[in-house]
């Protein structure tokens, strides 16, 4: 049974990531190192707050997934802000997700300031710069912008393209299909550098293999891609 703390509201580990493998590549090695570090602080620290920042569909979730997936926990997205705070926190640890997506910023300094009081360690993933989280209708909240500023940032950089292929390769294998390295270089290749991409690239296929009734071979790979135009390189 998981670690994770359920609440009367929807409040969960995400599901879908919690068996799959984490790829480690250049562009996440250093954000994931200092989250260890982080957790692994949390022994000798009664509240501590951290920053994951990335693009969108970098692999934030997949990372905390991964990090955290012992530890116990209440895991929300941002948009469940209000509902939490109206209860105390029932875990040490408080994982917020799509902290860029808050209804109200001013929610994320009210968490903050509870988690202090409550004692209770918090993380907040959010899609680019933490700044940017603290702006409510075009106008910076400096209290935000102040307690923001002041807790250490991991960061994830945008997938390369020897991670893409890794990625790929690990999904396709997930879904009992063969696909060979010089086909993942190719794919690799020609997709936008975003996991949300290559999620998009690996159904499609799967579907359009299993249609058709065939393996995968270049000229299968190459309709595929012809059809998600936006989310593949010119």
């Amino acid at each position: 049974m998981s670690s994770t703390q359920q609440l009367t509201l929807d409040v969960t580990c995400p599901p879908s990531l919690a068996d799959q493998t984490f790829v480690e590549a250049p562009v996440n090695a250093k954000a994931r190192q200092l989250l260890f570090h982080w957790r692994d602080d949390l022994k000798t620290s009664e509240c501590q707050g951290i920053l994951l920042s990335g693009p969108s569909a970098s692999g934030k979730t997949f990372l905390l997934s991964e990090v955290f997936r012992d530890q116990p926990a209440i895991w929300i997205s941002a948009d469940r802000l209000e509902a939490v705070l109206a209860q105390p926190f029932s875990a040490p640890l408080l994982i917020v997700d799509n902290a860029d997506y808050a209804a109200d910023p001013i929610l994320l300094t009210r968490l903050i300031d509870n988690c202090r009081e409550q004692g209770v360690s918090f993380v907040l993933a959010g899609t680019g710069k933490p700044e940017n989280w603290a702006i409510a209708q075009d106008t910076p909240l400096k209290d935000l912008l102040t307690r923001l500023s002041a807790l250490p940032l991991a960061v994830i950089e945008s997938p390369d393209q020897e991670l893409m292929k890794r990625v790929l390769l690990t999904w396709m294998q997930a879904r009992q299909l063969k696909l060979s390295e010089d086909l993942a270089d190719y794919i690799a290749d020609h997709l936008k550098r975003s996991f949300a991409a290559l999620t998009i690239f690996t159904e499609r296929l799967d579907a359009e293999a299993l249609e058709r009734n065939k393996s995968i071979n270049r000229s299968l790979v190459q309709s595929v891609l012809e059809a998600l135009g936006e989310h593949t390189l010119s």
